[in-house]
C-alpha cells in the first residue's frame, strides 16, 4: 500500500484549515538566504566558462542563436528547480535580441526528458499568463536576461537576477541580488550551479535533463559532513523516541519555525500525532509508503513526523 500526503490532505488530518487557493498555485519563492537583519545592499557575483566549455556550447546549439538562448534558459530551469524542488519552474525572461520586456516563461512539461528535448521545447518558450498560477506579474522573482546590458547592481526590484551571455568569446554568468535575500556568497554558489548545469548539457545532451550533481565537490562534502555535527554513539532509540522525550522534557520550546511561523514541541507533536492516527485508520500497516508532496514548512515538518510516527 501507498500513500500519497499533499498539502490541503495534510491539513485535513491535522484538523487545521487548509491555506487558500490563491497560496496553494502561487510560484514558489527562491529560498532566502539571507543574514537576518541584512540592509538590502546589492550583492553580486560572476563566473567565466573555460573557452572549451563555451565552444561545446556553441556546437549544441548548431551556431544558432535562438537556440543558444535555448540551451542557457535550460540551465537556468536545471537550477531553478533545485533551488525550489519544482519539477516545471517558471522564471522571467529577456531573450538575446532585448526587444521584449521579461515575461514569465517556462515548459509546461517542465524537465522531463534529455537536455537536447527541453532545449528544443524551448527555442520557442510557452509564455504562462502573469497573476495566479501565472510567474507573478512584475517585479518577478527571478530574472534571466541574455540581453546583455547592465542590470541595477541589486538586480532591480527582483529577488535574483542572472545575465548570461558570450563575452569576448567566452560564456560569463553574471547574478545580481540584495543581502537581505542572500549572501555574496550564496550568490556565488548560484553562479556555480549555472555552470555546472551547462558543463552537464555540454557534455552529455542526451542525458536526461533533471539529473547529474550541481554542486562542487567542496560543497558537498560541507553539506553532508560539515554540517553533520558531532558524531555520537547511537543509544538503541529511533527519532521518534527522542522527539517524544523532547516534548516531554520542553513543551513549550520552539521546535520548529519557519518564515513568520512557530511551532511548539507540543503544538508539532499534537500535529503529527493527528497525521499518524489519520494514517492508521485509513489502513496504513508497517513499511508501507508514504509520498509527502508539499512545500516546505510547518505542515511538512507535521506530515513528515506524522509518517515516521505512523
Amino acid at each position: 500500500m501507498s500513500k500519497f500526503l499533499g498539502r490541503t490532505v495534510v491539513a485535513d488530518m491535522a484538523g487545521e484549515q487548509s491555506p487558500g487557493d490563491d497560496r496553494a498555485v502561487a510560484p514558489v519563492p527562491l529560498p532566502r538566504w539571507a543574514v537576518p537583519g541584512a540592509a538590502g545592499t546589492p550583492v553580486a557575483a560572476e563566473a567565466v566558462l573555460p573557452p572549451g566549455l563555451t565552444d561545446g556550447l556553441r556546437a549544441v546549439a548548431g551556431g544558432d542563436t535562438a537556440v543558444l538562448d535555448a540551451v542557457f534558459l535550460a540551465a537556468h530551469l536545471r537550477v531553478l528547480s533545485a533551488l525550489t524542488s519544482q519539477q516545471a519552474p517558471r522564471t522571467a525572461f529577456v531573450p538575446a535580441d532585448g526587444i521584449t520586456p521579461p515575461h514569465p516563461v517556462g515548459p509546461a512539461e517542465g524537465l522531463d526528458g534529455s537536455w537536447r528535448d527541453v532545449v528544443a521545447r524551448l527555442e520557442r518558450p510557452r509564455p504562462w499568463p502573469e497573476g495566479t498560477g501565472g510567474a507573478a506579474g512584475p517585479p518577478y522573482e527571478c530574472v534571466l536576461d541574455l540581453s546583455g546590458t547592465d542590470p541595477a547592481q541589486d538586480g532591480g526590484a527582483s529577488a535574483l537576477w542572472v545575465g548570461i551571455g558570450v563575452r569576448t568569446g567566452r560564456v560569463t554568468i553574471r547574478a545580481r541580488s540584495r543581502s537581505d535575500v542572500m549572501t555574496e556568497e550564496h550568490l556565488t554558489r548560484i553562479t556555480g550551479y549555472h555552470a555546472r548545469a551547462l558543463e552537464l548539457l555540454a557534455e552529455d545532451p542526451d542525458a536526461p535533463a533533471g539529473d547529474g550533481e550541481l554542486l562542487s565537490d567542496d560543497e558537498r562534502c560541507f553539506q553532508l559532513e560539515a554540517l553533520a555535527g558531532e558524531e555520537k554513539p547511537w543509544d538503541g532509540r529511533l527519532f521518534v523516541e527522542r522527539f517524544e522525550e523532547r516534548v516531554r522534557q520542553h513543551p513549550e520550546a520552539v521546535a520548529a519555525s519557519h518564515r513568520d511561523r512557530s511551532w511548539t514541541y507540543g503544538t508539532l507533536n499534537a500535529h503529527a500525532n493527528r497525521i499518524a492516527h489519520a494514517l492508521l485508520s485509513n489502513g496504513l500497516d508497517a513499511e508501507d509508503v508514504v509520498a509527502v508532496v508539499m512545500e516546505r514548512g510547518l505542515e511538512w515538518t507535521a506530515a513528515t513526523l506524522g509518517v515516521l510516527k505512523a
